[in-house]
């Protein structure tokens, strides 16, 4: 999570993925970058644990990335802020 809050924070998104830019680091750096550093952490450390021999290590990281990113898009885009508006006529549901 420390990825795309950085980078969030450093160029100033809009947590609400308005416009193409917004969408764009979310899915690069929330999702592709972010997803790949805990595959790669994973893999790492069961080898290194001696659970799973070297050979393997590209095996476990790309079944590990895959299934973070194939999990981590919808709940990340379905828990994304909703716009506020001053507006009564249109509801909004926190």
């Amino acid at each position: 999570m420390l990825i795309p809050i950085g980078v969030f924070r450093t160029f100033t998104e809009d947590l609400t993925l308005e416009t193409k830019w917004d969408w764009t680091h979310f899915l690069l750096f929330g999702v592709v970058i972010n997803n790949s550093a805990g595959a790669t952490w994973g893999a790492v450390t069961l080898n290194y644990g001696n659970v799973i021999k070297t050979g393997r290590v590209a095996d476990i990281f790309s079944a590990w990335c895959i299934g973070n990113i194939l999990v981590v898009i919808p709940i990340a885009i379905s828990r994304r802020p909703i716009p506020y508006t001053k507006d009564p006529e249109i509801r909004t549901f926190y």
